[in-house]
């Protein structure tokens, strides 16, 4: 360390910017500012530093998001599959938030992590996990979660009849 300072007190001196520095003693720019922060006894800029707090924002769900997620979970559900069900059903929830959250909730319990395992297990056996899952999805926001769907045609436009006598 006492080698690198010595360069960087002597670059420094004949005027290189810490940028040119780093390319110089192939370093990590944040690294060498570090360096000459330490060697000219300044701390860093408060205004520069980017997330003060670490991770902004906390992980908890709101009740129902977090009940039905943990629910889908320990069903053996796809992750992307949960992510996409809980946004559609509780939609102020992004998928983010509960991305993250799962991440968390398998850490702190190996319990539904091995009832998630062993039920994606059972699908995968039953060669029917795939379509078991669209299907679920489908009818899920088809029934309860149905939006207006956008038709090709504007309301008003004359309908299109065929005469299947004439084709035949």
């Amino acid at each position: 360390m006492a080698r690198l300072q010595k360069k960087l007190k002597q670059l420094l001196n004949d005027g290189y910017s810490a940028n040119k520095i780093a390319k110089l003693l192939h370093k990590r720019k944040q690294d060498v500012l570090a360096e000459i922060r330490k060697i000219q006894n300044k701390p860093i800029n408060p205004k520069k530093i980017t997330n003060p707090k670490g991770r902004i924002g906390s992980i908890e769900l709101d009740l129902p998001s977090k009940a039905f997620t943990e629910a889908l979970y320990k069903q053996g559900y796809p992750i992307e599959y949960i992510v996409k069900l809980v946004n559609k059903k509780h939609s102020e929830t992004s998928k983010a938030k509960i991305r993250r959250y799962l991440k968390e909730y398998k850490k702190n319990n190996p319990e539904a992590l091995d009832s998630h395992n062993a039920n994606m297990r059972l699908y995968k056996a039953m060669g029917k996990y795939k379509q078991h899952i669209d299907a679920k999805f489908f009818r899920e926001t088809k029934e309860h979660y149905f939006q207006e769907f956008d038709s090709q045609f504007k309301e008003g436009s004359p309908t299109i009849e065929i005469d299947l006598a004439e084709e035949g």
